[in-house]
């Protein structure tokens, strides 16, 4: 029997990027135990593309104009645009799924992804479905959001249920991920993330202030003769000039961060994409939130491995939760 053809296009942002995982996982899983058959391909910007090929689900293309030409000669039978975005205008499919933004004139698709809109997931989804995948596995709406995809692919609700079986046994890496080792680093170390949503100035909301991330790296060392290192892509902000504290911002892609966490004790944070990261990873994370609703929304996809603080306000309010996990 003939493979039907289903690209998906990832979104462009890490976190948003990871918690696909849990629609991707439940789409292998239906695929492998079903009667339908289908061939998936995976597509991601440059950043993300070594990371989801070290998973091993399903294969990965990177999303550049050679492949937005291929798509054209040889398109899949359904393409799901789970962002809409620009980057993925000339992207082509016989039939085509996303949602409509005004701001996007030239990006229409074939039908409208509405279960994408948080205020119309549920409705779409199903209370049913929705109340599954959050009392069962605690997902965010980001997460349970893309599950449509299923939906739209001709699965039911009632085989999402039967089937879906999601834990941190279900997401590891090739044995290349695991032979890595940070050589420049010895011994323990926390990971710091200081920046959130790429430094854009209209989500400066979201950013703890550094100085209290300097101050929680100064009490970790003092307490647990533990170095700290701080990556991301914003560098603009000097780090103390400290023998353990290592800078390493701009300096890794997505897939050596990953690595990096691996091996770390533990990572704080605000809430961004390293976050998701690390707890892809399945390391212990402290997610640093100052918008009520990304707890709910945006929330990692393990929960186990994560603990959220909201607002808080000195450096004490955090220490306490972290001495619990580096002891």
């Amino acid at each position: 029997m003939k493979k039907s053809g289903v690209d998906i296009i990832l979104p462009n942002r890490i976190g948003d990027a990871v918690m696909t995982l849990p629609v991707i996982v439940c789409l292998k899983q239906l695929i492998e135990s079903g009667d339908k058959s289908f061939k998936v391909k995976l597509l991601c910007i440059p950043a993300l593309i070594k990371l989801f090929k070290a998973l091993n689900l399903f294969d990965v293309e990177e999303l550049n104009p050679y492949a937005k030409v291929k798509s054209w000669l040889n398109p899949a039978d359904k393409a799901f645009f789970l962002e809409t975005t620009s980057k993925n205008l000339g992207y082509h499919a016989k039939k085509t799924y996303g949602l409509s933004n005004p701001s996007k004139k030239l990006i229409k698709y074939s039908a409208e992804t509405s279960y994408l809109h948080f205020d119309q997931t549920e409705e779409v989804l199903s209370k049913e479905l929705s109340d599954f995948l959050r009392t069962q596995y605690d997902l965010s709406w980001c997460s349970i959001r893309y599950f449509g995809v299923c939906l739209d692919l001709g699965f039911s609700v009632e085989e999402i249920q039967k089937i879906f079986n999601f834990s941190p046994d279900f997401l590891s890496f090739n044995e290349e991920f695991y032979n890595y080792s940070p050589v420049f680093l010895k011994g323990s170390y926390l990971v710091f993330c200081m920046e959130a949503a790429y430094g854009k100035k209209g989500d400066s909301d979201r950013r703890w202030d550094d100085k209290y991330y300097f101050e929680l790296a100064e009490k970790a060392y003092n307490h647990f003769n533990i170095d700290s290192v701080f990556v991301g892509i914003d560098n603009k902000n000097s780090i103390p000039d400290r023998p353990y504290f290592k800078d390493l911002r701009k300096k890794l892609d997505i897939l050596e961060l990953a690595q990096l966490l691996y091996r770390s004790k533990c990572y704080i944070g605000n809430d961004t994409g390293p976050l998701h990261i690390a707890n892809l990873v399945k390391i212990p994370s402290i997610g640093i939130y100052f918008r009520a609703n990304s707890l709910v929304d945006y929330s990692p996809i393990f929960p186990q491995f994560n603990i959220k603080i909201f607002n808080p306000g000195k450096s004490d309010d955090i220490f306490e939760v972290l001495e619990q996990m580096v002891k």
